[in-house]
């Protein structure tokens, strides 16, 4: 007789990752598994009784039994020491160029906290991984010493499953304005790749089963055109 509650403050679900149409999908797939959904909602109140949780309130209005309280607040960069400095910050991230020094001279920063330069192929706050920072961090240690290595980014791919839906993302998810989507859609997947102006794709979003993953990681590194057929090639099973 379990019964499972997701309170989300957002309108959808996923909200850094997936757009309204591909977030339907994922929040049809939750409440296929029994799962009561709460958008543009919030928990705002606690009823405990003898040191036992009781009940919860959403939105200072809607009273819901509950025995168990899970809180998912998610993470950002502790980088506020650095607010009132001359480091340049980026939505909380440190700005760094490909060798991992940052505005000010003579410092240096790797890792989770930083964003690089103009660099389309990593967004802010996207899922890091531990090899990456570790690398990262070599390098820039290696330029404090005065060696002058540069980092070349690679396409990140931040795939996960939810709820049964497997999904994939990569570079900036806001549609800029030299850019153009090419969506294609059914109901149980979505295909969103992004090109700009000169029809390099920028981005890339997969929400479903998808088979050419190596293929559209090379048009994203390599940074050449792409056509219609090169498109078409992405959505063969």
């Amino acid at each position: 007789n379990l019964k499972m509650i997701l309170v989300n403050r957002r309108d959808h679900v996923l909200p850094k990752v997936v757009n309204r149409k591909a977030a339907s999908i994922v929040e049809e797939s939750i409440k296929q598994k029994g799962v009561t959904l709460f958008n543009n909602s919030q928990v705002t109140a606690c009823s405990v009784e003898d040191d036992k949780l009781k009940k919860i309130t959403l939105n200072e209005t809607e009273e819901i039994p509950c025995d168990l309280l899970i809180l998912t607040t998610g993470m950002k960069p502790n980088t506020e020491f650095l607010q009132k400095t001359s480091v340049e910050i980026d939505q909380g991230f440190i700005v760094v160029d490909n060798t991992f020094k940052t505005s000010v001279n003579n410092i240096w920063a790797a890792g989770d906290v930083t964003v690089i330069k103009n660099n389309k192929l990593v967004v802010p706050g996207s899922l890091r991984k531990f090899g990456t920072a570790r690398k990262q961090g070599k390098l820039a240690a290696q330029n404090m010493r005065g060696k002058k290595t540069v980092y070349t980014p690679r396409v990140l791919l931040v795939g996960d499953t939810v709820f049964s839906c497997k999904y994939i993302s990569s570079g900036n998810f806001p549609l800029k304005e030299n850019e153009k989507e090419h969506i294609a859609e059914g109901q149980d997947y979505y295909y969103r790749f992004v090109l700009d102006d000169k029809n390099v794709m920028t981005s890339a979003f997969i929400l479903g089963e998808f088979a050419q993953q190596s293929l559209m990681r090379s048009y994203l590194n390599d940074k050449k055109p792409v056509s219609e057929r090169d498109l078409q090639k992405l959505l063969k099973k």
